[in-house]
């Protein structure tokens, strides 16, 4: 392809992405091939879009991969990794800026859909907790650790120092389990057992634990094995 057919390809493809609006009916390698343009000013980016999605799987799998992995991909540039590994933070945060503070959830579902957003890009565990006011209005949502908890007690002290300084009525917390399943741990249970009966001592309530593995959650209050906890 000649420097001149590759410059029109490029512009032709942005405008008809530009057109479209970026529907969900064009295809992935389309999508990525328009995106790698900023990372790589002049390779061809269709063949390196196919690689990509040949070796992760999916869009999100390219977003989702290390670094290093990126890397591996023949043509991928240090711009092109830097571009791909800043999309899912980016999202999340523009998704997440639409809560503002004082916001009330209607429902868990829709809690759930949100807190699970904040866990885009993520590559390791993350805890968070999120806190409310007497009528259920949003504080503020914080991450609690950034990686393994060493232990259950940890955690919950870590946990229990943010929400002394927020002064919530009620929480809710979430942590993402990664390359694994949502349903929860041995370990997860005991935690938030643990975090009710500590946090009914400075008389916060502990609403629910969300544990999120990529768009799935499972909630703890909402399931007949761990609805429970939340109703002694």
């Amino acid at each position: 392809m000649s420097e001149n057919l590759h410059k029109g390809h490029r512009k032709r493809l942005r405008h008809e992405l530009l057109e479209q609006d970026f529907p969900d009916s064009v295809p992935s390698h389309k999508v990525l091939e328009a995106l790698l343009f900023y990372g790589i000013p002049q390779s061809d980016t269709n063949g390196i879009a196919h690689e990509l999605l040949a070796k992760f799987g999916s869009l999100n799998g390219v977003f989702e991969a290390d670094p290093n992995s990126l890397f591996e991909v023949k043509g991928m540039t240090e711009r092109a990794v830097t571009l791909i590994k800043m999309i899912l933070p980016l999202t999340r945060r523009i998704h997440t800026e639409k809560y503002q503070k004082h916001y009330r959830f209607k429902s868990i579902d829709e809690y759930g859909d949100y807190i699970a957003k904040h866990f885009m890009g993520y590559n390791n565990e993350v805890f968070m907790v999120t806190s409310f006011d007497i009528n259920g209005n949003l504080i503020e949502n914080d991450i609690i650790s950034d990686g393994h908890a060493a232990s259950v007690s940890l955690s919950v002290k870590k946990i229990v120092k943010k929400v002394l300084t927020r002064n919530p009525a009620s929480v809710i917390i979430a942590h993402n389990h990664i390359g694994q399943s949502a349903v929860p741990s041995f370990a997860d249970i005991q935690m938030t057992q643990s975090l009710k009966y500590t946090l009914e001592q400075i008389e916060v309530k502990l609403v629910d634990h969300l544990i999120v593995s990529g768009t799935d959650y499972i909630s703890l209050a909402q399931s007949g094995d761990y609805s429970q906890i939340f109703s002694l």
